[in-house]
């Protein structure tokens, strides 16, 4: 499943190759046709799943901080201050609180408040420095799963006009009983970021028919992507107008001739994403936009197709395109990630990357290539953590395993470049995870003392440091030195 666009995980003993960072509290040792509005009125995988222990829970008091407690003063990178942080616990109404997503724009940690089968859900958004609660959602029906859609319940964020937007995506089944079937629909509900108080409506609730094999947003497009089959549908979300686009839709056509030794790129041709210009799709060893095709773009050294592989692309929640194309020069290094001007097609930036060694089962992000974009839309991870891409610097870097260095899975990178991140005992011969920061233009590894937590999340002034609630886990959010 191709789906949102984010972050995981980890804690763990070992070593890395260099050790030289102290942690905070410890030494250096160690989402077709119409759309449903209502009116105005009526708005992947955890890998710290940090546990907030000993004394340390002493609540928070003043308006809005209802379930906010004092961090406990766990290990963390230094750059961290675990001295002044706050915690989210289990809420105690069965429902559970997951997978945060900073509002850079607002200042907010926005998590998805839901019940355990996901029949109710709502956002709930903190104030990243001090988790006082700024808004809460209506709790709202969710179109139920039938267990056939791995696609979750998500919280999207995006940006339009100098105004940041709170987005709820469902996929599932809403209506039917006995005689009548249930429709299948993605459901988004709209929320104004810079909302205040509890019980807040949408601004709007937009419904597509039809569900979802995965969706995603444009950072500063407004505009939220439904992956349905090998169409979809784009939704402005700050209008409610939805761009339907069918099986058969002109957009499924490469822009130009791409034929191949039998038939053409078109075959099995799907939207997997946005641009500027228009839909992504992805055919077969080709992808396009409306204005361009790959053939026009491939990175010197690469071929669209070798022996078993083809290029493979994703969209990005910055616009650009993130291309995989196979290298056939290299033994050692067999792909080339590109990153492509999402307006023109144009290479910004590559780097070689040999096979990840973890797999994506052990990362949590299985099914997907987990494409992250900080919260300040300056890196972005893909490859499930061996690749992070500088957007203001268009550079690549590759945290594979090399001479020096065994393979860090990195989770987040802060504003001034470290990438945090594990290696996994598969790489050192042990079962153990060990936590460790990289600085990208030199590539020096650090391994940080056993049991340093790493953040999923960094923005806003702080690191988040764990994805969820559910079974008895805390997320912890310390604020930046």
């Amino acid at each position: 499943m191709k789906n949102v666009i984010k972050a995981a995980m980890p804690t763990a003993a070992a070593g890395l190759m260099l050790l030289s960072l102290t942690a905070c509290g410890g030494s250096t040792a160690g989402a077709i046709s119409k759309v449903t509005t209502a009116a105005s009125g009526k708005g992947a995988s955890t890998t710290a799943s940090a546990q907030a222990s000993g004394s340390a829970s002493a609540s928070a008091s003043g308006p809005g901080s209802a379930g906010v407690t004092t961090a406990p003063q766990q290990l963390v990178p230094a750059a961290f201050d675990n001295t002044k942080g706050w915690s989210i616990t289990p809420p105690t109404d069965g429902t559970s609180l997951d997978d945060p997503v900073i509002a850079p724009d607002t200042n907010l940690l926005l998590l998805r408040s839901s019940t355990v089968n996901d029949t109710s859900a709502s956002i709930i958004a903190r104030d990243a420095k001090t988790g006082a609660i700024r808004w809460s959602g209506q709790p709202a029906a969710q179109a139920a799963s039938d267990g056939s859609s791995s696609t979750d319940i998500n919280v999207l964020v995006t940006h339009k006009a100098g105004k940041e937007y709170a987005v709820l995506v469902s996929t599932g089944f809403l209506g039917g009983d006995a005689v009548t079937k249930a429709s299948e629909v993605t459901q988004l509900e709209v929320f104004d970021a810079a909302s205040s108080g509890a019980q807040v409506a949408p601004l709007r609730v937009i419904t597509v028919p039809g569900l979802a094999d995965g969706y995603s947003a444009l950072r500063d497009g407004g505009t939220v992507l439904v992956q349905l089959g090998t169409g979809g549908a784009v939704v402005d979300v700050t209008t409610g107008q939805v761009t339907a686009y069918g099986d058969q839709d002109a957009v499924l056509k490469p822009p130009a001739p791409c034929e191949l030794a039998i038939g053409d790129c078109s075959e099995n041709a799907k939207i997997i994403g946005q641009t500027p210009a228009g839909p992504l799709v992805q055919g077969y060893a080709a992808f396009w936009t409306k204005a361009w095709i790959s053939d026009g773009f491939i990175p010197q050294g690469t071929k669209t197709q070798f022996s078993n592989e083809t290029v493979q692309a994703d969209g990005t929640p910055g616009g650009q395109v993130l291309a995989r194309w196979p290298q056939p020069t290299d033994a050692t290094t067999d792909v080339v990630w590109a990153l492509h001007d999402g307006q023109t097609g144009r290479v910004l930036a590559t780097v070689p990357c040999a096979a990840k060694t973890t797999s994506a089962s052990q990362t949590g992000s299985a099914g997907n290539d987990g494409v992250t974009l900080s919260p300040d839309g300056h890196y972005l991870i893909a490859g499930d953590g061996i690749v992070v891409f500088d957007l203001q610097g268009n550079k690549g870097y590759c945290f594979a395993a090399n001479a020096t260095r065994n393979e860090v899975d990195v989770t987040a990178v802060d504003t001034d470049g470290t990438a945090y991140g594990t290696v996994h005992g598969t790489a050192t011969g042990t079962t153990d995870v060990t936590p460790a920061s990289v600085k990208p233009d030199s590539g020096q590894a650090t391994a940080l003392p056993a049991g340093t937590l790493v953040p999923a999340l960094i923005g806003a002034g702080v690191g988040v440091f764990g994805t969820s609630t559910a079974g008895g886990g805390s997320i912890l959010v310390y604020p930046h030195h």
